[in-house]
């Protein structure tokens, strides 16, 4: 992809067609082009292009549909990984309050230093867990280990 350009590739989807021989959907998928197409501006690094273009829409889709782009809510992050980062840089750019919810302390520098998180919270700790109790409007939960929801 050239910068400052559309894609020359074609997004592509899969949908399910029907099978003409059949009266009911036989479960054939076929590959469709996109209409649309994403422009990445000349000067930005092509390096960033793709974690925006994947994890990025991934989380901002979600946060923009439930309305968690409006300043002044609360987020709750559980993890930080990829898409964890996302989450908290645009929670933050939407002017949220964003706590993160994590297993591990190590991650506790970069999610308030690096990130700019609000409050990072230790998930094992359950006095942490119970003093903040009702106090996010919405949860992104992409943690991939297995965890209570209760505190």
């Amino acid at each position: 992809m050239l910068r400052g350009e559309k894609s020359a590739i074609p997004l592509l989807y899969l949908t399910r067609v029907r099978d003409p021989t059949f009266h009911e959907d036989a479960g054939l998928i076929k590959k469709q082009a996109a209409s649309n197409h994403t422009l990445i501006p000349a000067n930005y690094p092509l390096a960033s292009a793709a974690p925006l273009l994947c994890a990025g829409i991934t989380v901002y889709a979600s946060m923009v549909r439930r309305k968690m782009n409006q300043p002044g809510k609360s987020l709750g992050v559980i993890g930080l990984g990829g898409l964890d980062h996302m989450a908290v840089k645009f929670g933050k750019a939407f002017g949220l309050n964003v706590t993160i919810f994590s297993t591990s302390i190590s991650k506790k520098e970069e999610a308030l230093s690096q990130l700019g998180a609000d409050n990072f919270v230790v998930s094992s700790d359950r006095n942490q867990m119970k003093a903040l109790v009702k106090s996010v409007d919405f949860i992104i939960d992409i943690a991939s280990g297995d965890h209570l929801f209760d505190p």
